[in-house]
C-alpha cells in the first residue's frame, strides 16, 4: 500500500497512529495532505453536529455569524496519508502564539530560500500543520495563489536562534488580555541557539542591534481564537509596569503594540526589576556573580574584556562566571567553575581546577583547569588538561595534554601526553610519564575519525540486522528442504501420470522458492553493505598515516622509567615501549614494521 485515504477525519493524530501500524513505521516517517475540509456547527460542545454546505460555510465565515458565541465550530478533513520519500527534517513548522490568536510559520535561516522555491510544497505543509493544530479553515482549496504566499513569506522577520518568522493568520476580533512585559531579544536569541539558560547574565550588543521589546498592557477583546474557540477575557484592568532605560544607551522606537529598544553603543545589556542596564566599561577589577555576573554573546560581537585584579594572586574571575568575548586579557586568577570562550585569551595568573577555557589562541601562567584551543603557550601546566593543535609549555607536571605538535622545556613526572605528529622535550627531569603517538590526539583528526567511524558503524548495524534475518530465513529453508525435495519428486511423478498437482504441493514449493530468492537478495545486500563499509573505513587511512611520521625527541637523558605507546587506529592495535632511566634516545615509528623504535640521540 503506497497511500491511505481517510474521509471526514476529526482526529488526525489518531489516524496517523493507525496508519503507522498499517505502514509498519514510526509516525515521524509519515506525511499527509489535506484534500478537503468540512465545517460543522453545534449549539453544545459535545452536541449533535450539523454539516454546512460549501456555500453555507462560505457565508458563515464571511458574515458576523462566526463571531456569535452560541455556536461551537469543528472541522473534519479528507486526508491522503503516505510514507515520506526519505527521512528528512521538516523545513518549517507552524506555531500558535498570544493565546492562540496568531499563527506563525517558523523556519531556519538556511531553509528560507528553499521555501521561496517550493511554494506548492510549502502550501501543502501549511494546510497539513494547520489541520493538525486544529486551526479553523475559513476557506479551503487545493489550488492557491503563489503570489499571495510569496508576498507573505517576503515579510518574514528575523526570529530567535537563526530563524525566520512569518505571520500567517491573526484573529479578527479576539486579542488576549495581557499585562505589560519585556521580551529580552538578546537573551532569548542566545538561549535558543545554545539550548541553555544562565541566571544573572548580561548580553552583548552593538550599535543598531535589537535589544528587546516592551509590550504595552492590553485590555484585550473577546472573540474566537484561531482554533474557533470563543474566548472571554478576565474582567480586570491590565497592569502597566514601569520600565526605564538611559536614553544615551538605547534608541526607542514606538510601535502600535510595543516599544522597540535598540543599542546606541556597544556593551553588555542586563535586566533588573526596573529596566535595562548597559555595561559599557570593558575594564574590570574583578568579575563575580555579586558585581557583574556572566557576560555572554561577546565573541560574535567582537568584544574585548580586560580584568586586572587588585592583587595578582587574587581571583579576577569568580566561581561559576561565564565570559564570552573576542579577546580576554586577565591579570589574576580564574576560579573553579568559570568558563571563558574567546578568540584570544591571556591569563597572567592561575587557572584553577574546574575552570574551562575555549579559545583559538591562549597564553596562561599557571594552568590547572581545562583548555581547548588551536595554539597554547603555558608557563606551568600542573595537573591541568590541554587539548590543542600547537602547544608550547615551559613546564609540565602531572598534566594531561593532547595535540598535534607539542614542545616542552622541562618535563617533570606523571604526565600523560598524546601527540599525532611530534613531541619535543628539551629536558626530562621526572619519570612515570605516559607518552603516546596517536593520530586521534589532535582534535581536528579526532572529530573526522569519529564521523567516519559513525558512518562505518551504521553499515555494521545494518549488516548485523540483515545477518539476523538471513540466519532466520536460512534455518527455515533448511527445515523445509527435505519436504520440498520429496514434494518435487511427487510433483514430477504426478505430471508424468497426468494427475492434477495437489495445491499444497505447489504452495509449499512456491513458498520455499520465495524464501530462497529472499536469501539470495539478503546475501547480495550484505555483500554490498560489507563492501561499502570497507570503503568508508579506507577514509581513515590518510589520517592514520600521519602518525606513522610521529616522533618523540628528547634532548636530555631520560629519568626513571617512562612508557611510550603507539596506537594504530586502522587496526585498533597498540604497542608499548619502556624507556629506562639514563637512556639517551628519541622515539619514532618504523614505517615498514609499524613498530616503535628507539633512535640514539647523539646530542
Amino acid at each position: 500500500m503506497e497511500e491511505l485515504k481517510v474521509s471526514r477525519c476529526f482526529d488526525i493524530a489518531h489516524e496517523l497512529q493507525k496508519a503507522s501500524i498499517i505502514f509498519k513505521t514510526n509516525i515521524k516517517n509519515l506525511t499527509f495532505n489535506v484534500v478537503e475540509v468540512y465545517t460543522f456547527l453545534s449549539t453544545e460542545e459535545d452536541g449533535i453536529k450539523t454539516e454546512l454546505s460549501e456555500s453555507r460555510a462560505k457565508e458563515f465565515f464571511s458574515s458576523g455569524e462566526y463571531e456569535d458565541n452560541r455556536y461551537f465550530v469543528t472541522q473534519a478533513y479528507d486526508l491522503i496519508i503516505k510514507k515520506k520519500e526519505k527521512k528528512s527534517e521538516d523545513k518549517f513548522s507552524l506555531k500558535l502564539e498570544r493565546s492562540e490568536s496568531e499563527l506563525y510559520l517558523v523556519c531556519l535561516e538556511e531553509n528560507y530560500e528553499w521555501l521561496l522555491g517550493n511554494l506548492g510544497e510549502v502550501q501543502r505543509g501549511i494546510n497539513a500543520q494547520k489541520a493538525l493544530l486544529g486551526v479553523i479553515f475559513h476557506s479551503f482549496s487545493i489550488s492557491f495563489s503563489t503570489e499571495e504566499l510569496r508576498n507573505k513569506l517576503s515579510l518574514a522577520q528575523r526570529g530567535i536562534g537563526h530563524t525566520r518568522k512569518v505571520l500567517l493568520e491573526k484573529s479578527q476580533y479576539f486579542s488576549p488580555l495581557s499585562d505589560s512585559y519585556f521580551y529580552f531579544t538578546l537573551k532569548e536569541d542566545w538561549e535558543a541557539i545554545r539550548k541553555v539558560c544562565h541566571e544573572n547574565s548580561s548580553f552583548a550588543v552593538k550599535e543598531g542591534m535589537e535589544v528587546g521589546r516592551f509590550y504595552k498592557a492590553n485590555a484585550g477583546s473577546d472573540g474566537r481564537n484561531l482554533k474557533g474557540e470563543f474566548i472571554k477575557n478576565e474582567k480586570r484592568e491590565p497592569i502597566e509596569s514601569e520600565f526605564s532605560v538611559l536614553g544615551d544607551d538605547f534608541e526607542l522606537i514606538e510601535e502600535e503594540e510595543y516599544t522597540l529598544y535598540k543599542g546606541k553603543r556597544e556593551g553588555f545589556v542586563g535586566q533588573n526589576s526596573s529596566g535595562l542596564i548597559l555595561v559599557k566599561e570593558m575594564n574590570f577589577e574583578e568579575i563575580t556573580q555579586r558585581n557583574i555576573g556572566n557576560l555572554l554573546g561577546g565573541l560574535e560581537c567582537g568584544m574585548e574584556i580586560n580584568v586586572k585584579a587588585s592583587v595578582p594572586e587574587k581571583d579576577a574571575v569568580g566561581t561559576g562566571i561565564i565570559i564570552e568575548a573576542q579577546r580576554v586579557k586577565i591579570i589574576g586568577s580564574v576560579d573553579q567553575g568559570a568558563v571563558i570562550r574567546s578568540e584570544f585569551c591571556s591569563i597572567s595568573g592561575s587557572v584553577h581546577q574546574g575552570a574551562e577555557i575555549f579559545a583559538k589562541e591562549a597564553e596562561i601562567g599557571l594552568h590547572k583547569g581545562k583548555l581547548h584551543c588551536e595554539q597554547a603557550k603555558i608557563k606551568l601546566c600542573e595537573g591541568g588538561m590541554v587539548d590543542c593543535g600547537l602547544g608550547e609549555f615551559e613546564e609540565l607536571t602531572g598534566a594531561e595534554v593532547y595535540g598535534k605538535e607539542i614542545s616542552v622545556k622541562v618535563m617533570r613526572g606523571n604526565n600523560k601526553v598524546s601527540i599525532s605528529t611530534s613531541l619535543d622535550i628539551a629536558e626530562m627531569s621526572g619519570g612515570a610519564n605516559s607518552l603516546c603517538i596517536d593520530s586521534s590526539a589532535f582534535s581536528e583528526y579526532r572529530e573526522e575519525i569519529k564521523k567516519i567511524q559513525k558512518r562505518h558503524g551504521k553499515y555494521l548495524e545494518a549488516i548485523d540486522k540483515l545477518n539476523r534475518a538471513y540466519r532466520q530465513d536460512f534455518a527455515q529453508a533448511k527445515k523445509m528442504k527435505p519436504a520440498v525435495d520429496k514434494f518435487r519428486l511427487l510433483l514430477a511423478q504426478q505430471q508424468q501420470q497426468g494427475i492434477q498437482p495437489q495445491p499444497y504441493l505447489l504452495s509449499t514449493i512456491g513458498e520455499y522458492m520465495t524464501l530462497c530468492n529472499r536469501l539470495k537478495a539478503l546475501k547480495s545486500k550484505i555483500e554490498n553493505y560489507d563492501r561499502d563499509a570497507k570503503e568508508v573505513l579506507k577514509e581513515i587511512e590518510p589520517i592514520a598515516k600521519i602518525s606513522l611520521g610521529g616522533r618523540i625527541n628528547c634532548n636530555s637523558a631520560w629519568v626513571q622509567q617512562n612508557q611510550v605507546e603507539f596506537i594504530n587506529i586502522l587496526n585498533i592495535g597498540k604497542e608499548r615501549l619502556i624507556i629506562e632511566d639514563g637512556e639517551k634516545v628519541n622515539i619514532k615509528i618504523d614505517p615498514n614494521s609499524m613498530r616503535l623504535v628507539k633512535e640514539r640521540n647523539l646530542k
